[in-house]
């Protein structure tokens, strides 16, 4: 295979391939709840709030421009970081703005508190360190996370897993890449979650051949 294809699926796929998004939808549920817990009077900033988040409830991350936008509206309106703290989070993610959206994120972890369940929690955490470049303890409580992990939280499991694979690549520890990837694959939510990275010929299969 053309290492083009691979170096292009690589920089296409890393932000999920590392961060995964599962946890960010979590934690942006809890914020709605905790806005509408104080929702105020709307007005014209409101509105255009709900206007630029629009494209967002689509399942689009926000463009450069709309977080500018956004980001000004949460200046004046401070009340408004609940609801929007999490979707901003996730847009700058998928831009590869790490470091701009861990501020989102632990913003709303501390809002949800204990309300968010705690492997969650972890995991998002760890997605914090990731953004921070910080492999190596991200990769350590990956592996906390992972033994503690039980049949509830299966899809959860599998993104842990995954996460594991990449970070140990990342780490040159190519005998624990081995294993989790010998798990991951294992797994049952493998083929859900190998789909979500198939593009043409690569998967995410073959991009892990390739590394070997």
């Amino acid at each position: 295979m053309d290492e083009n294809k691979y170096f292009k699926f690589l920089k296409d796929h890393w932000s999920k391939l590392l961060l995964g998004f599962l946890a960010f939808a979590s934690v942006a549920a809890w914020g709605e709840r905790l806005w509408r817990s104080h929702k105020t009077q709307s007005n014209q900033d409101y509105s255009l709030a709900t206007h630029i988040f629009a494209s967002f409830q689509k399942g689009e991350p926000l463009s450069s421009e709309a977080i500018e936008s956004a980001e000004s509206i949460l200046k004046k309106h401070p009340e408004l970081h609940p609801k929007y703290d999490s979707k901003i989070a996730l847009s700058l993610f998928s831009q590869k703005h790490e470091e701009k959206a861990i501020p989102y994120v632990q913003a709303s972890l501390e809002r949800a508190g204990e309300k968010l369940s705690p492997p969650f929690r972890e995991y998002t955490l760890g997605s914090c360190l990731i953004g921070e470049k910080n492999y190596q303890e991200a990769f350590e409580r990956a592996e906390i996370l992972h033994s503690q992990l039980d049949e509830q939280y299966k899809t959860l499991s599998a993104l842990n897993l995954l996460r594991l694979v990449v970070l140990s690549r990342k780490l040159a520890q190519s005998e624990k890449q081995n294993m989790y990837w010998e798990e991951l694959k294992k797994h049952p939510v493998y083929p859900s979650l190998a789909s979500l990275f198939e593009e043409g010929e690569i998967s995410l299969e073959s991009w892990i051949a390739s590394n070997n």
